[in-house]
């Protein structure tokens, strides 16, 4: 249920890298934790929807996680956490089980994903605006990080499908994306890049 409410709590709070600035007892919808992790990346989100779906225990949310992409015909594929960081600082990381994957394993997530048209809608979205919350008087903006959705980007594509940015240290800058045109649906899978152009 999108609508459902979620209180955020303390194990989300304060998670390093791209984030909604969660607080503790904060309370969101589902729809706009989702938005906050396609758009925004936000990896307070991840571990928030991760802990409430594995009832207060992110790593058996993570454990399904790894689980599913079994199910789908992923080999390469191992998820440590629910937001994809790598630094050891963050809990559920080892260095033997760090998270990993591979180009045709995320092929494999993306067909999985096109399937889902919550993840179409919200993926493709440039922009959404959150609404106040018990904790945050204000509202919110998010902006999606892939370049293709955004019609003021020189690298907008019209009939994108956002699907994920990604970067982190060791992965580089990695993008899983789609489109449509003529009837036919491509998926492209960027990993290990770079970021040398501007995301505005």
């Amino acid at each position: 249920d999108l609508h459902e409410i979620i209180t955020v709590p303390k194990e989300a709070v304060g998670i390093e890298g791209s984030s909604l600035y969660l607080t503790e007892n904060d309370q969101l919808t589902v729809k706009d934790l989702v938005y906050g992790v396609l758009l925004q990346s936000a990896n307070d989100a991840a571990a928030v929807i991760a802990d409430y779906f594995g009832k207060g225990d992110q790593q058996k949310f993570v454990d399904e996680m790894n689980e599913y992409v079994k199910s789908l015909g992923c080999k390469n594929t191992h998820f440590a956490n629910a937001h994809g960081l790598d630094a050891k600082s963050v809990k559920g990381f080892d260095n033997d089980k760090q998270n990993q994957t591979t180009a045709y394993d995320m092929y494999l997530i993306s067909k999985a994903a096109l399937a889902n048209d919550n993840i179409v809608k919200i993926s493709s979205k440039y922009g959404k605006t959150m609404p106040k919350t018990n904790k945050y008087d204000d509202v919110r903006y998010l902006y999606n990080t892939n370049p293709l959705v955004n019609n003021y980007s020189y690298y907008f594509y019209d009939g994108a499908i956002g699907l994920k940015t990604g970067a982190t240290d060791k992965a580089g800058s990695c993008l899983v994306t789609s489109a449509t045109k003529d009837g036919y649906t491509y998926i492209a899978i960027a990993m290990g890049g770079k970021t040398n152009y501007p995301l505005d």
